[in-house]
């Protein structure tokens, strides 16, 4: 963390430390340090929609699997056909 520079000018200026620049220094100090933080944060929030997307897709998969094995799911609509006269449809 940086250092912040207080500067009370003359003691007989009447005119104290300045505030505004104290309070934005030490702002800034505090900005750095999060910066890292923010970076990782967004990285690692790109990596959930990912992880996100890709249980939605295997959900997916997963139901169109059980559709293929069912009975009575959409392969039972279809008729095969040989081009072997032995075999009958």
């Amino acid at each position: 963390m940086g250092t912040v520079g207080l500067a009370f000018g003359s003691p007989t200026s009447g005119t104290g430390f300045n505030v505004s620049s104290t309070v934005a220094e030490i702002i800034g100090n505090l900005q750095n340090v999060e910066s890292p933080w923010k970076t990782q944060l967004t990285s690692l929030e790109s990596q959930d929609t990912v992880i996100s997307n890709l249980g939605t897709l295997f959900s997916n998969l997963s139901n169109d699997m059980s559709s293929l094995s069912d009975p009575e799911g959409i392969l039972a609509q279809k008729e095969g056909s040989s081009s072997d006269t032995n075999v009958s449809s």
